[in-house]
């Protein structure tokens, strides 16, 4: 018991000289050992009762230290975003975003905050929603080359994404596309980094698909105009691959079939929650800017992403793939995606997987991928992988 008291008394040279001092000061008073011992060892377990007190007082102020530390994270008083107006909090951009586009924040993890939706909407919603702005388009209406002024905030987060004018009228003539099964089967039995596009850039499809297996599974590529997405999936294993766009595809492959995007969308039931995998490259960030002919919707991109999670079975994996850097809006030509907009897009989702060409992200990701690239003449397509929660 003595020597327990001892040892964790731990003791430095200068206590024990003095223990022995006052050891030997009773001994010379009382002429017996056996009461300066009792006084020693009563000595010593009061020093250790005093050191142990002012542990925990130590531990208590390091506990609510670091408890005060976490409250200011999750506060979000040190999550910030660049923006086009500057470094703002996160509280900031709630406030002035957020909100007013019918979100909240509820997770102030960095690299890219968590929102969810005030007012959830149902699958029913989303489609209809999609559709009213859809069939109300001309498509042989020439894209316009600057943002209306009535959808300015709309399109520009409330001036907080970086604006800049670069116009393309990329509609296509209304002819089919016609894709070769037998091409299609000689392309999957090539190396796997032969058919991808967009450069190297391209692989990370590739790679995303097969980390996160699409083996025996069922799956849609949004926005295709050759098939090399398609290629890579069918690759990679998956069972049936469905291409929805607005151009009419052609396809005599067995493992293959096209959609219309008005067609899927009136026909949504049908897949409701029956898709294992959704993937989308270099077409999200067009959406509703009206560069192909497509309709000017300020959030076009978001709905896309909506409608794709209803047709995703819960748990299903959806592979976006969009170019990063800071917020920005290129007008028409398509959207740069920061940590502001992505919040939007990713909800519902969880980030689970990044992907730029050959090279994988570790998690959790730094915010530097989004703040280091702000040269909009060099933002790169990462490939995201989501996991529908």
């Amino acid at each position: 018991m003595h020597h327990y008291l001892f040892v964790n008394a731990n003791f430095d040279r200068c206590v024990i000289c003095e223990m022995a001092k006052f050891l030997k000061t009773v001994y010379n008073a009382h002429k017996n050992l056996k009461i300066a011992v009792v006084s020693m060892t009563f000595c010593i377990f009061s020093y250790n009762v005093y050191q142990t007190i002012n542990i925990f007082k130590m531990e208590r102020n390091e506990y609510e230290r670091i408890t005060e530390k976490l409250e200011f994270i999750e506060s979000g008083q040190n999550c910030t975003m660049p923006t086009a107006k500057g470094i703002l909090s996160c509280k900031q951009i709630e406030a002035d975003v957020y909100k007013k586009f019918g979100y909240r924040l509820i997770d102030y993890k960095l690299p890219i905050p968590t929102v969810k939706r005030t007012i959830s909407q149902t699958c029913d919603e989303v489609f209809s929603e999609w559709l009213s702005v859809a069939l109300t388009h001309d498509e042989k209406f020439k894209p316009i080359s600057e943002i209306p002024p009535n959808l300015w905030n709309d399109f520009t987060m409330n001036n907080h994404s970086v604006v800049e004018n670069w116009y393309f009228d990329s509609r296509s003539p209304n002819e089919d596309i016609s894709w070769n099964g037998t091409e299609i089967k000689i392309k999957v039995k090539s190396h796997p980094l032969s058919t991808t596009n967009y450069g190297d850039q391209g692989g990370a499809v590739h790679w995303a698909t097969l980390l996160h297996s699409v083996n025996d599974l069922t799956g849609i590529v949004i926005g295709s105009y050759t098939s090399w997405v398609e290629t890579i999936c069918l690759r990679n294993g998956a069972k049936k691959v469905y291409t929805v766009d607005y151009h009419k595809i052609i396809s005599n492959h067995p493992q293959h079939s096209f959609y219309h995007a008005l067609e899927m969308a009136k026909r949504w039931k049908q897949f409701f929650e029956k898709i294992d995998f959704v993937v989308t490259f270099s077409s999200l960030e067009h959406s509703g800017l009206g560069r192909y002919g497509d309709p000017i919707d300020p959030f076009g991109d978001i709905r896309e992403v909506q409608k794709m999670r209803c047709l995703l079975k819960q748990g299903g994996l959806l592979h976006l793939g969009i170019p990063t850097g800071q917020d920005a809006l290129i007008f028409n030509a398509h959207r740069v995606y920061g940590r502001l907009r992505l919040a939007m897009l990713f909800e519902g989702f969880q980030l689970i997987d990044a992907f730029l060409g050959n090279f994988r992200y570790s998690f959790p990701m730094s915010a530097n991928i989004f703040e280091d690239k702000i040269d909009l003449s060099k933002t790169e397509q990462i490939v995201y992988v989501l996991k529908k929660i």
